[in-house]
């Protein structure tokens, strides 16, 4: 016997939310492909902190691609167990979103110092490790060195490199990128022909940022989870009862 009056309604309902599950689930694939290929680069900076979340974003929204297809194929049929694996799927859903939004919170208060640290050890380590990504991030954020350009006057490693004085910057921090531009840059007063802010402060804020979009969009889908947990169950219900009429 099919369902009948408010369980039919009931039943497009299960339908409708699973096909905004199905859309946020596709969209968490999205975010967290662009947020991995945006944040590749800045790994030298992050480090793998940041892709761990990233990777738990992509993994949770294709599963929430194929539960919601799965629920949308049981509300569909009418199919009692279907829409009781289905719920129960939500739920186990729900506790890793859960677990991804403490990573998440608890990474946005630590991202600050693990930016700085690592800052630190890349421009120390500069040129020998990490040279072409520091180079495309202080060319990308127009910045230069950590907290201001003066870090790398205390690098060891850049130093080394550049031993006739001391107030050498990598070619990346210049405004108009051409080879030797940051050479000599106190001894000629060239400062205004290279980006004196740091890149921490800049790292910090766009990381931040993206934590949050990443936030809110977990937000969303959670309510989405929930109508679609009150739903299936309201039609499980129903579908049980009609199965117990029956006989």
């Amino acid at each position: 016997m099919g369902l009948e009056g408010g369980l039919q309604v009931i039943k497009y309902l299960v339908f409708l939310a699973n096909f905004l599950f199905w859309l946020s689930g596709l969209g968490l694939i999205v975010v967290g492909v662009m947020a991995h290929l945006k944040y590749s680069v800045f790994s030298v900076l992050t480090g793998q902190s940041i892709d761990y979340l990233i990777f738990a974003i992509i993994l949770i929204g294709a599963i929430i691609f194929v539960v919601a297809f799965f629920g949308c194929c049981g509300a569909v049929r009418e199919n009692n167990w279907m829409i009781t694996l289905f719920t129960v799927l939500l739920i186990l859903i729900f506790v890793a979103e859960l677990g991804a939004g403490i990573a998440a919170y608890i990474f946005k208060q630590e991202v600050k110092d693990i930016i700085d640290e690592r800052t630190k050890n890349a421009i120390n380590l500069y040129p020998e490790e990490g040279e072409k990504s520091v180079d495309f991030i202080q060319q990308k954020f127009n910045c230069c060195g950590g907290q201001d350009y003066k870090d790398w006057f205390g690098s060891a490693a850049w130093v080394a490199k550049t031993p006739r004085n001391n107030d050498n910057v990598p070619d990346s921090c210049c405004k108009d990128v051409k080879k030797g531009c940051g050479r000599n840059i106190i001894q000629q007063s060239k400062q205004n022909e290279i980006h004196t802010m740091g890149c921490i402060p800049k790292a910090v804020s766009l990381v931040k940022g993206n934590l949050m979009l990443m936030g809110s969009v977990l937000g969303g889908i959670i309510l989405i989870e929930l109508l679609a947990t009150v739903f299936a169950c309201c039609l499980m219900r129903g579908i049980r009862n009609l199965d117990d009429d029956e006989f």
